[in-house]
């Protein structure tokens, strides 16, 4: 378990709950790996990519974040594959990457023209293709567009392009930030 933009990090075994230390001083994101319990990712505040092999006992920088962006708001771990993150940016969108932080691609699709915050997100556990994402465009926020510019967004292509699925409206109250969660078995 992990506290959202915090250091509290712990590990439960049935009923039992171990505290660890944390490599980063505010996590943004983490994940298990399916098929091996032992081995954990952090993305940190500090740009680092982290990974445990012993169930967070230690850690080892794995790979870094590196985008346009000065600050991050979330970063979401396929399931399925914890080397594939999407990275929620302040004003610079989201970045995706497949290769664990080697390399880094800026989402299109997610502004119209201005700088977006995407503050929260998900992968599908089903398919790691399909990414939702909440962001607030500051170009149609500033130009009073009836959405105030948030959006509920969806990637079909693993965060590479976004599409607005969702706006808020009178009918739909969007909050920056909002816990997001997949379907465990429907895109």
């Amino acid at each position: 378990g992990w506290s959202d933009n915090r250091q509290l990090f712990f590990r439960l075994d049935g009923t039992s709950v171990t505290y660890l230390k944390a490599p980063a001083i505010s996590i943004l994101g983490a994940a298990v790996d399916r098929t091996d319990g032992n081995r954990i990712r952090i993305a940190g505040e500090d740009s680092v990519i982290w990974e445990s092999l012993d169930a967070g006992e230690t850690w080892r920088a794995a790979g870094t974040i590196r985008t346009a962006a000065s600050s991050y708001y979330r970063m979401l771990f396929d399931p399925a594959n914890l080397d594939h993150i999407v990275v929620g940016t302040l004003g610079e969108g989201a970045w995706v990457t497949f290769d664990g932080g080697a390399t880094w691609k800026k989402s299109a699709g997610l502004s119209t023209g201005g700088s977006v915050n995407a503050f929260n997100g998900v992968i599908s556990p089903v398919d790691g293709n399909v990414v939702w994402l909440m962001a607030l465009d500051l170009r149609q926020s500033d130009a009073g567009d009836p959405s105030g510019g948030r959006h509920i967004f969806r990637s079909v292509d693993g965060g590479e392009s976004f599409e607005a699925v969702v706006d808020r409206s009178g009918e739909v109250n969007l909050i920056n930030g909002p816990v997001m969660a997949a379907h465990p078995s429907n895109q």
